[in-house]
C-alpha cells in the first residue's frame, strides 16, 4: 500500500515556502477541488479547502496535482535570481510527493492469523491443512486455536515462506469461502500482501464493471445512459445517470463506491437530486461502508434525499442485474 501523507504533514508542505519551496493559495486550492470532483465554494477559508480535498478527494489524484504545482513552480524559477532558493526545495518535494505514491508490500502480523483462526469454521483443521502443504510437515497439535494459529505464523515467517502460506490459504476454496463471509477486509488484506497491483486492479475494474452493467440496463429499459456525466456548474461527476432523452435532464443517477468517502457521495447525489433527478442510487462495497452509508441517510439526509435514495451492496446490485437481464430476455421471446 502507499506510503500516504498525512493531513498535518500536507498542510506544511503546501504552506512553508522557507522549507519546501511551495505556498498554495487558497484560489490554487480551490482550482485544485474542482479539477479533482470535490464540492468547494468561493467563500471555504484556505484550511477548510485543504480540510475537503484530503478528505474527499482521490489520494493518489491529489498527489499529482501538488506534483504538477511544483513542476510548474520549478519552472518558473529556473534561471531568475530565485532558482538557488527554491528550485533545490521544490524537486526535494517532488521526490517526496512521488515516494508517496509508490507502493509497499502490506506486512503480516501475528495478529491477523489470530483474526484467521476467529473468522474459520474449524481453523485449525484448515490451517494446519494449508500448513503441510507449503511446508511439507505436520503442525503442532494443540485444542487451542490462537496458539495454533501464533505457532504457524512463527515457523513460516520464520523460514521466510509466509508469503507461500498466504497463497496456499487463499488456493482453499474453503477458506476463501468463510473468510467472504465473515472477514471480507482480512481477505482483501491477504490479497494485497500476495499482489498487491492485482488487488488494486481488481478494485478498479469492479468499480468499471459495475457501470458498464449500469450502462447496458439504462439501454435495456429504453433509456439514454451516459458514464462520467457532469452537471453544468457543479464540481461533481456520476458514474452513470440514465435520461429519458438525449437533451433531457437526468431521472435516475448512480455513484458506485467501493472504497472511498460516503459522505461525499451522498452530497454529490443530494446535488443533483436538487437539480431535479429524483432516482438515486449508491451502490458501495462492503457491509461495513452499507452500514455508514445507511447511518447518513438516516441523519445528515434524512430530510433531503433519505426517501430517494436507494442503497445496494455490489452483491445486491450483482443480482438485480441478472434478474433484469433473464426478465427482458424472456419478454423477447413473448414478442
Amino acid at each position: 500500500m502507499a506510503r500516504r501523507i498525512d493531513k498535518k504533514t500536507l498542510r506544511e508542505m503546501i504552506s512553508n515556502a522557507n522549507v519546501y519551496g511551495m505556498y498554495l493559495t487558497r484560489d490554487d486550492l480551490h482550482e485544485i477541488g474542482s479539477r479533482l470532483g470535490v464540492y468547494v465554494t468561493t467563500r471555504m477559508r484556505r484550511d477548510e479547502l485543504l480540510d475537503a480535498i484530503y478528505e474527499n478527494a482521490d489520494y493518489e489524484g491529489l498527489i499529482r496535482c501538488l506534483i504538477d504545482k511544483a513542476q510548474s513552480m520549478v519552472a518558473q524559477f529556473e534561471g531568475t535570481p530565485w532558482e538557488e532558493d527554491y528550485v533545490p526545495k521544490l524537486r526535494s518535494l517532488i521526490r517526496t510527493l512521488e515516494g508517496s505514491l509508490k507502493e509497499e508490500t502490506e506486512e503480516l502480523t501475528r495478529q491477523d492469523f489470530l483474526d484467521l483462526a476467529k473468522s474459520l469454521s474449524f481453523p485449525k483443521m484448515v490451517m494446519r491443512r494449508v500448513f503441510q502443504r507449503v511446508m511439507n510437515q505436520e503442525a503442532v497439535s494443540s485444542y487451542d486455536s490462537r496458539k495454533t494459529a501464533e505457532w504457524i505464523f512463527d515457523v513460516v515467517k520464520g523460514e521466510g515462506k509466509l508469503k507461500d502460506y498466504i497463497k496456499a490459504l487463499l488456493e482453499d476454496d474453503y477458506a476463501v469461502e468463510w473468510l467472504e463471509r465473515r472477514s471480507p477486509e482480512l481477505l482483501e488484506k491477504f490479497r494485497r500482501y500476495v499482489a498487491p497491483e492485482a488487488a488494486k486492479e481488481k478494485k478498479k475494474s469492479l468499480h468499471e464493471e459495475i457501470k458498464d452493467k449500469l450502462v447496458e440496463l439504462g439501454k435495456l429499459e429504453g433509456k439514454v445512459a451516459i458514464k462520467e456525466f457532469k452537471l453544468p456548474h457543479s464540481n461533481f461527476r456520476y458514474d452513470v445517470v440514465w435520461k429519458r432523452t438525449e437533451r433531457g435532464g437526468p431521472t435516475h443517477a448512480f455513484q458506485v463506491q467501493i472504497s472511498g468517502n460516503l459522505e461525499n457521495a451522498l452530497v454529490s447525489l443530494k446535488e443533483i437530486y436538487d437539480y431535479g433527478c429524483e432516482n438515486l442510487f449508491l451502490i458501495v462495497g462492503s457491509d461495513k461502508d452499507y452500514r455508514r452509508a445507511e447511518a447518513l441517510l438516516k441523519s445528515s439526509f434524512h430530510d433531503t434525499i433519505a426517501e430517494r435514495t436507494t442503497l445496494w451492496r455490489v452483491e445486491e446490485f450483482e443480482e438485480f442485474y441478472e434478474s433484469e437481464k433473464k426478465h427482458h430476455e424472456i419478454k423477447k421471446k413473448l414478442r
